[in-house]
């Protein structure tokens, strides 16, 4: 397990800034996504020229994590799948938390000024699965192989930065 925050939050800028000085100025209405489109394509060779190159891996290889900086326990908004769209509930406070599975950088309004404050995760908590979003200043991202059976494969279980 290697601590690739750093990484992330590397990733985290070049995002932000790319689409706020570049890609925002193009939304002219919500019902026209070219932008966005465009922006999610772009967003995926960003992502694996500046975190899974980095780390000489890819999604097919290893999962990134996320594990609260202090402890075991973390405040979470955790949401609920309804079709495509994800209802988000009131923050809660998760003890005993194993991981956060990492799905994506989040933002309220991904048409607007974005800074990414969140990241959008699967909880794994008690052999159950939700969707969770998480302050990015309060985790720490960590790069896990996977073993052939696709099973997550630790090797340290210390994450401090």
């Amino acid at each position: 397990m290697k601590n690739i925050t750093r990484l992330m939050l590397d990733y985290r800028k070049a995002k932000s800034i790319l689409w706020n000085s570049f890609f925002r100025k193009h939304v002219k209405n919500l019902t026209e996504c070219s932008p966005l489109d465009e922006f999610e394509e772009i967003d995926s060779y960003l992502f694996r020229g500046l975190v899974e190159k980095a780390c000489g891996t890819d999604k097919s290889t290893s999962t990134i994590i996320a594990l609260p900086k202090q402890g075991s326990a973390i405040r979470v908004m955790l949401g609920e799948r309804d079709g495509l769209n994800v209802s988000w509930r009131e923050w809660a406070q998760i003890d005993n938390v194993s991981h956060l599975k990492y799905v994506a950088l989040f933002d309220w309004d991904e048409y607007g000024h974005v800074k990414y404050q969140y990241c959008k995760c699967e909880l794994h908590q008690e052999g159950a699965v939700s969707l969770a979003l998480a302050d990015i200043d309060e985790i720490d991202f960590f790069i896990v192989s996977r073993s052939v059976d696709g099973s997550d494969v630790r090797t340290s279980t210390n994450h401090n930065p």
